[in-house]
């Protein structure tokens, strides 16, 4: 029997993994504890569409500096 743990996150709860926001902590815990994280093709788009309106709100604020010509390739 397969005892792995998959943890699905849609967009909402990927985007407290990076923006600290009520929950973040609870969905950090959740990433530690399962084995695999898994999500929908359509969640890369609306991770990115949060993270920009977040920078455009100035909640983030983008660090250059840590930009490298992998930014975009998953991980």
């Amino acid at each position: 029997m397969d005892e792995t743990i998959y943890l699905y996150l849609d967009a909402s709860a990927l985007v407290k993994r990076y923006i600290a926001e009520v929950g973040s902590e609870q969905v950090r815990g959740w990433i530690t504890s399962a084995d695999k994280v898994v999500t929908g093709l359509i969640t890369r788009v609306e991770v990115a569409a949060a993270n920009a309106r977040a920078q455009r709100m100035k909640i983030i604020i983008r660090d250059k500096s840590k930009l490298s010509s992998s930014a975009g390739s998953a991980r």
